[in-house]
């Protein structure tokens, strides 16, 4: 009985191997993205299509909600390489007012590797749960998570948030 399981589970796996040969960098850290330097230069006044371009990225997914203009997409390690991130960003009244960026669960210490050697020291802790690091380059704020959390199956996602237009 034993036997047969373990055969059929290196059938599945066997089934599945260019998927799993595609997520397992994705999950544990092949592929982390450097997003410092693109998060440093985000600015409101970016649309989707120049979004994208800042990033690397491919063309956003885009639709009209009553919130605002909604787009995803993916952000790749290097120009036409393999996805390091997936990316959910938000307009509000034609100002991109904040970014989401899903990194692997393994992604976490590059990316504060990364944003400590493009931004500096960060600028705040935010202690308020779940807590984030906080740095602010011109034109928003960038949180971390101050921790990846317990599960590998889950992302660490990287917010930024534009600043509030003067008024």
């Amino acid at each position: 009985m034993r036997l047969l399981a373990l055969a059929a589970l290196l059938a599945a796996a066997w089934a599945e191997r260019g998927t799993l040969a595609d997520a397992w960098p994705w999950w544990f850290g092949g592929a982390a993205p450097t997003l410092a330097r693109p998060l440093a230069t985000l600015s409101p006044a970016l649309d989707p299509a120049a979004l994208a371009a800042r990033l690397g990225a491919p063309p956003l997914r885009c639709q009209d909600t009553d919130a605002g203009r909604q787009c995803e997409g993916t952000v790749p390690a290097a120009p036409g390489g393999r996805a390091a991130a997936t990316l959910q960003a938000r307009w509000v009244q034609g100002r991109l007012a904040e970014a989401a960026f899903h990194l692997p669960w393994a992604g976490w210490q590059p990316a504060a590797r990364a944003l400590v050697a493009q931004l500096g020291a960060p600028t705040a802790l935010d202690i308020q749960p779940p807590g984030a690091i906080v740095w602010l380059p011109p034109g928003g704020a960038v949180r971390l998570p101050q921790a990846p959390g317990w599960s590998p199956w889950q992302p660490v996602t990287v917010r930024w948030n534009a600043r509030p237009a003067p008024g």
